[in-house]
């Protein structure tokens, strides 16, 4: 899994995430948004249209990152999820509790 960050404005932060995010990355992926939260970020977009894959230790973490930001008042956003993740939410009902957009609007 590869991460890229970008300042959109001085509170609202984008990940890029690619690959795929697993038992081995989802750590990082934890570690990575906390360090968002931490630097004021009142808004984060986490950009899903290169992930391919996320297992149930993915999902974890992204439940874990959504308790994070909504004690932090962080709103979090997954964007432009691909095939296989919008499959996966919707499945799981992760699509009821997280907001989904399909671009950075």
């Amino acid at each position: 899994m590869k991460i890229t960050s970008e300042e959109l404005s001085g509170t609202a932060l984008v990940y890029r995430i690619a690959g795929k995010i697993n038992l081995e990355s989802s750590s990082q992926l934890k570690q990575e948004i906390k360090e968002g939260y931490e630097s004021g970020a009142k808004k984060v977009y986490l950009d899903f249209e290169h992930v391919d894959y996320m297992d149930t230790s993915g999902l974890g973490s992204l439940i874990s990152i959504l308790k994070q930001a909504r004690k932090n008042e962080v709103e979090l956003v997954i964007v432009k999820p691909s095939g296989f993740i919008k499959g996966l939410f919707r499945l799981t009902k992760m699509d009821r509790i997280f907001t989904i957009q399909e671009d950075l609007a």
